[in-house]
């Protein structure tokens, strides 16, 4: 065999290679780059508004809400701080909800629903308006990954005749209040729970503002067939937290005075390293309606010509 012969295949090979057409760049586009979550292009979100809040009461040990710290209490227990957990009208134990003790005693000087009739008053003036975001939305029954965010709007709604926000309305989206999100929640047969959230609650009683912030807050939601958005957030509230706020402001309300006295012997979740419960767990009922946001105008951009477009 030629001793030349490996070393002109090997040249006829770098030729061949190197006289191969480079691939073609893709020709350039107008066209903005399609936004990506975590669960696929993001596309138009989903939205819902709040438009119902209901505060659990508590009655023969049964109220409703969630499991938030993964455990039964029972009285005396080292968890919980010894408050005994609930059991939801279904028959689940272990509900986390200990501001439903609470709501006899605020009743007594606050009214009865007085707290639901000042967050309502917030909500149908647009004072509080919670967004519900679901991103990537495929099919409302079931889908395996969308992401969820919670947020505020701003505007004033339309009230129906049942004293409720009507749905399909359009509102401007609140980019001064803070909006948290879960990404991949699933959704089956119409049901779904994520979180967790962070969700302040602002609203007058008394004629004074009182600011409630549920934190570690989850929702859990169904779709009904009217398309709207029923369900629980749940979570808890820092003492600390809401009893400064509270000291803060009037101390001539008998409402917050009898807040501030039951808070801390209720608390039943975050205990320190002496077992004194930090938080106070929560659940309310909630109702959200179809919504949408008005669509944004983008940057504008200047139209006075540069130095190479003037000469």
């Amino acid at each position: 065999m030629n001793a030349r012969l490996p070393l002109l295949l090997l040249g006829a090979l770098i030729l061949a290679a190197c006289g191969e057409d480079e691939p073609a760049e893709a020709p350039p586009t107008d066209e903005a780059p399609v936004e990506m979550g975590p669960c696929g292009h993001m596309g138009e979100p989903t939205v819902f508004v709040l438009r119902s809040l209901e505060f659990f009461a508590a009655e023969d040990g049964v109220a409703d809400g969630l499991d938030l710290d993964g455990q039964i209490s029972e009285p005396g227990d080292g968890s919980g701080c010894g408050k005994r957990d609930y059991v939801s009208p279904e028959g689940t134990p272990g509900i986390d909800n200990q501001f439903a003790r609470l709501m006899p005693a605020i009743e007594a000087v606050g009214g009865e629903g007085g707290f639901e009739s000042a967050i309502m008053r917030a909500i149908n003036t647009g004072a509080v308006l919670v967004t519900v975001e679901l991103a990537h939305l495929d099919d409302p029954m079931g889908d395996s990954c969308v992401d969820v965010t919670l947020g505020r709007a701003l505007g004033a709604p339309d009230i129906g005749n049942d004293g409720l926000i009507e749905a399909g309305q359009t509102y401007d989206r609140d980019h001064e209040a803070p909006s948290h999100s879960v990404d991949g929640a699933e959704i089956i047969d119409g049901g779904f729970e994520t979180g967790p959230f962070t969700l302040a609650l602002p609203m007058v009683v008394d004629d004074i503002e009182l600011l409630i912030t549920i934190r570690d807050m989850y929702l859990r939601g169904r779709f009904t067939e009217d398309g709207a958005v029923r369900g629980i957030f749940a979570g808890s509230i820092v003492l600390d937290e809401l009893t400064a706020f509270i000291d803060r402001i009037d101390e001539g309300s008998s409402l917050f005075a009898a807040m501030r006295s039951v808070l801390g012997a209720n608390a039943d979740l975050d205990p320190d390293e002496d077992g004194r419960c930090r938080r106070i767990s929560i659940a309310v009922g909630v109702e959200a309606v179809p919504a949408f946001f008005f669509d944004e105008a983008p940057p504008e951009t200047s139209t006075e010509p540069t130095e190479a477009s003037a000469e």
